[in-house]
């Protein structure tokens, strides 16, 4: 994967975003590091189950 590091830099989080943007922010940059590390081992299944989790159950459900 090219993904190097977090999508976001936590820093850049830290200035200039409201509270329930840092929560989203801090679960897409977690649930994409899970889906790298399944797609690392070749684990597609985990991987896409992992970001359809994050996309209804945290980015649907909560965020909006």
């Amino acid at each position: 994967m090219n993904i190097q590091g977090d999508l976001v830099d936590a820093q850049t989080a830290e200035k200039n975003y409201a509270p329930e943007d840092k929560w989203i922010i801090s679960r897409v940059n977690k649930a994409a590091k899970e889906a790298k590390e399944n797609l690392d081992k070749f684990e597609l299944g985990l991987a896409a189950q992992r970001v359809y989790d994050f996309i209804w159950n945290e980015y649907c459900d909560w965020y909006i």
